[in-house]
């Protein structure tokens, strides 16, 4: 283990950026994830491996996965941009989370590992197909025994424009949202206990 502890955060815009004016890399979930380990629990260093625009196809093929990935904790939000119009087939898009996790166990069989389902959105090239990809993460997770956490359940569809900053990205208090839903499943991780 990394001492301290690694936290490997990847998907796409949703952990890369926070789109609304005034915000840092401290307003992103994944970094209020790490800030709360290393308060409650430990050291821990924190890799963003978000890439705004990617789809799981593209995530794939970056070169990040050439290197040990030997983390604590990984959790993966990937698939606003595979649903977007189905660009990336349900069926492909759970192959690739499947290659995820097999990727990652490769190098540490132990990591905890969270898939994190497609925030709400209002987009309309992207709503009448979510869910069905929400679906498949939920199947995935179940059959690569892995944990999963509904970000969907962070806040409703009538308050997508109170939580995003253009109906896709999370504002500031969707992040933070987010990070509610995610911290408690964090906490299962036995890892944590582990940490220096």
């Amino acid at each position: 283990m990394t001492k301290g502890g690694l936290y490997i955060a990847i998907g796409d815009s949703t952990t890369w950026q926070n789109y609304e004016s005034g915000a840092t890399g401290q307003d992103l979930y994944a970094k209020k994830i790490a800030n709360s380990i290393k308060s409650n629990y430990g050291g821990i260093t924190h890799l963003n491996k978000g890439i705004g625009g990617n789809t799981s196809t593209e995530m794939l093929s970056n070169s990040f996965w050439n290197c040990r990935l030997e983390a604590d904790l990984v959790t993966i939000c990937i698939g606003m941009n595979d649903c977007a119009n189905q660009s990336v087939p349900v069926a492909t898009y759970k192959s690739n989370l499947e290659t995820m996790i097999d990727k990652i166990r490769a190098h540490k069989i132990d990591t905890h590992i969270i898939l994190c389902t497609i925030p709400r959105t209002c987009d309309v090239n992207r709503t009448p197909y979510i869910d069905s990809y929400r679906t498949g993460m939920a199947e995935v997770a179940v059959s690569k025994s892995v944990d999963i956490c509904h970000f969907e359940n962070a806040f409703t569809q009538e308050q997508v424009a109170t939580y995003t900053s253009d109906g896709i990205h999370p504002n500031k208090a969707g992040h933070t949202l987010l990070y509610n839903v995610l911290w408690p499943i964090v906490q299962t991780g036995y890892w944590l206990n582990n940490l220096d």
